[in-house]
């Protein structure tokens, strides 16, 4: 419907509809035309899929994702901050973690989760109150931690440290 691939079916259409089967070498001319032509509309398709796996791409997700891990405490840590960091577009940004089967936002509440539910096991840090856990990780507010490790891990966190004590 749009660039090459309109102009693509147009002269496809023409060619069918005003076949002219009297000389061979033209329509052998036109047929090579049309190869041609579909391989330059192909081209930015297969350029973009080499991007996307690109060992550039792989080692910028790599940077972002090791920036991440160690801002977690920040709880000012959100996607527009780390695009800003890496120089990258909060598009560019999101179309790294495309591939991973997240987002960046997800990325970065499940690595939060991962280590508020590592220090609510850990029998060393029974003294911090498990609101402390939260925010020390960057979570802003407990009610919403709560709602988030529940759906994550199928239990509040609560019941996950008093599982861990009875181990």
């Amino acid at each position: 419907t749009s660039g090459p691939g309109r102009f693509l079916y147009s002269y496809v259409r023409s060619l069918i509809l005003e076949k002219d089967e009297g000389d061979p070498l033209v329509a052998r001319h036109l047929q090579d035309n049309l190869l041609n032509l579909l391989e330059i509309a192909l081209k930015p398709l297969e350029q973009s899929d080499a991007l996307a796996k690109s060992p550039d791409r792989m080692a910028t997700l790599s940077r972002v994702r090791a920036y991440i891990v160690e801002h977690l405490s920040d709880a000012d840590l959100s996607p527009p901050a780390v695009a800003s960091v890496h120089g990258l577009s909060l598009r560019s940004l999101y179309y790294l973690f495309e591939d991973e089967g997240t987002t960046v936002c997800r990325f970065i509440q499940d690595a939060r989760l991962d280590q508020c539910k590592r220090e609510i096991e850990d029998s060393r840090m029974l003294t911090r109150s498990v609101t402390d856990i939260a925010l020390r990780w960057g979570f802003k507010d407990s009610a919403h931690f709560s709602r988030a490790f529940r759906k994550r891990f199928g239990t509040t966190p609560r019941a996950c440290r008093g599982a861990g004590r009875t181990q």
